[in-house]
């Protein structure tokens, strides 16, 4: 991935996701908490913090630390079972990753990220996301999602009636304008896109987006 990340799951597989985080030396940053939402838009609840990293023990659906390979670099590891927080591993699901002080303050917040099941991760069939875009009056204020490990032939379509749906794929990046109701959609061919930021105007915005994995493992 050429987008730098808060957060990068190196592995993921049937009762597995492996995520690393930067050691953030000299930052403030004491503390990371891991959250989860069924959709990008949806309420984020907690199901990790820890200091320097996480490996799920739970005695029943816990990682076995023997399946588990060495990460070299200066990072913090997170390894565990979506079954032991009760999210359904044969979904798609998202994370999201906050900094936390001394204190047990939020520092930062990363944008959410889309986890795959394995058996997407494994094919070119497509991918299909809908939700809602927040009202914003630039690209800054843009709701702003992490697709999973590059995404290629990308499909964003305005599915409302009056409300203009705004689309750029890089952080300050130009935006591309979608009517309501309207074709063509925003589509790419060539390439990979890793990120989306989206924003209604004048009101939010419902839309669905389509693509095949860039990269299937």
């Amino acid at each position: 991935m050429s987008v730098q990340r808060e957060f990068s799951i190196r592995r993921r597989r049937a009762g597995l996701v492996d995520m690393i985080t930067p050691n953030r030396t000299g930052a403030g940053i004491a503390a990371y908490t891991i959250e989860t939402a069924t959709n990008f838009d949806g309420i984020f609840a907690a199901i990790i913090t820890n200091q320097q990293g996480f490996l799920d023990d739970d005695p029943t659906t816990g990682i076995n630390r023997a399946v588990l390979d060495s990460m070299p670099g200066q990072n913090h590891r997170f390894v565990f079972n979506p079954a032991t927080f009760s999210i359904t591993d044969t979904g798609q699901f998202w994370l999201r990753l906050k900094q936390l002080n001394a204190a047990g303050a939020t520092v930062a917040t990363s944008p959410p990220v889309l986890v795959l099941p394995e058996s997407e991760r494994h094919s070119r069939s497509r991918i299909i996301l809908k939700g809602t875009a927040p009202n914003g009056a630039a690209v800054a204020n843009s709701l702003h999602i992490y697709l999973p490990f590059g995404c290629a032939n990308l499909v964003v379509q305005n599915q409302e009636s009056a409300t203009h749906l705004f689309v750029a794929t890089t952080v300050g990046g130009t935006e591309t304008d979608l009517s309501p109701d309207a074709l063509p959609e925003f589509t790419t061919y060539d390439g990979v896109v890793e990120q989306l930021l989206v924003r209604g105007g004048g009101a939010t915005a419902v839309f669905s987006a389509h693509f095949v994995a860039a990269y299937p493992i």
